[in-house]
């Protein structure tokens, strides 16, 4: 998305990075954060790497103060927030070789190819959150490792799209606490990240309860939402680029195994802290909702 467009689509406080008023706003920030990292040391409640990137990347700045308005001292409590956040969702720890192979089996998360725009998406198939405890916490951790993952790796405003494909949803994926975690992360923890949040194909009989969603939705947030079928999506995402197994037409697997993840019998038990019982739940509930996955994930 070349600036100019993304400038003339934001809210009017959104300037230019080379503004001078917002070049000072982010060394005001800057140095309140300093003082309060001096205050703290050494037994820092943060992730080093995090301090780190706030003071070479401007975009880890400058994102809150957009999110604020340019309230200096505002963006510096929400950055506090993101800091301490990070930490305890111990992102600098997560690795792809934390999650068991079944997950990345089940195609429910994956980044595939680009939006029209040339920039990356991230699509989450909503039929395999279910509102069961130990599989929605670890699936949850799944998707926020990946959410992090295109925050970090891109750094700049509106630098990539999240697909929320609604095919195959059920009464059983209805999940608000899911959504209101979307919605926080997206706000508070991530702002300025996500360039859009396409719902796909919603089925008719949920069309009433998305309508009430919305009044969970910041008016911010509500600017984001994107809602396509198949004759639609095109606006967005050229469906050659979209994998089949939502209706795309692309040729190519959506599914990449990373290299040393583990079976849910191994690393399910080391780092989700599951049990035999729990390990074969999430085994049963994935293989169940896809043909092919069932015929991949055995339980």
């Amino acid at each position: 998305m070349s600036p100019k467009r993304l400038y003339n689509e934001a809210p009017k406080y959104l300037v230019p990075p080379d503004d001078e008023n917002l070049i000072n706003c982010i060394n005001k920030v800057r140095e309140q954060l300093d003082q309060h990292f001096t205050s703290l040391e050494p037994d820092l409640p943060y992730l080093i790497n995090d301090i780190n990137k706030l003071r070479t990347c401007d975009f880890e700045v400058r994102r809150y103060l957009f999110q604020t308005n340019l309230d200096v001292n505002q963006a510096v409590e929400m950055i506090k927030d993101r800091l301490t956040w990070r930490k305890e969702m111990s992102l600098d720890t997560l690795r792809y070789q934390k999650f068991p192979i079944e997950f990345y089996q089940s195609g429910g998360i994956f980044e595939f190819k680009t939006d029209n725009d040339g920039d990356p998406v991230l699509y989450v198939r909503s039929k395999f959150n279910v509102n069961i405890e130990i599989l929605s916490k670890s699936l949850r951790q799944f998707l926020i490792f990946f959410m992090d993952k295109m925050d970090q790796r891109f750094s700049r405003e509106r630098s990539w799209g999240l697909v929320f494909d609604a095919q195959g949803f059920g009464w059983n994926n209805i999940d608000f606490d899911f959504l209101n975690l979307i919605i926080k992360i997206l706000k508070y923890y991530m702002p300025w990240s996500v360039k859009y949040v396409v719902i796909y194909e919603i089925p008719w009989f949920l069309e009433s309860i998305w309508k009430a969603a919305q009044h969970f939705i910041p008016e911010d947030g509500k600017r984001l939402i994107r809602v396509y079928n198949k004759k639609t999506i095109g606006e967005t995402i050229n469906p050659i680029n979209m994998p089949k197994v939502i209706g795309g037409l692309s040729p190519d697997n959506h599914i990449i195994i990373p290299e040393g993840v583990e079976p849910a019998t191994v690393i399910g038990k080391i780092e989700l802290g599951l049990n035999d019982e729990d390990v074969y739940r999430i085994k049963k509930h994935l293989a169940k909702l896809d043909k092919e996955m069932g015929e991949l994930i055995k339980v």
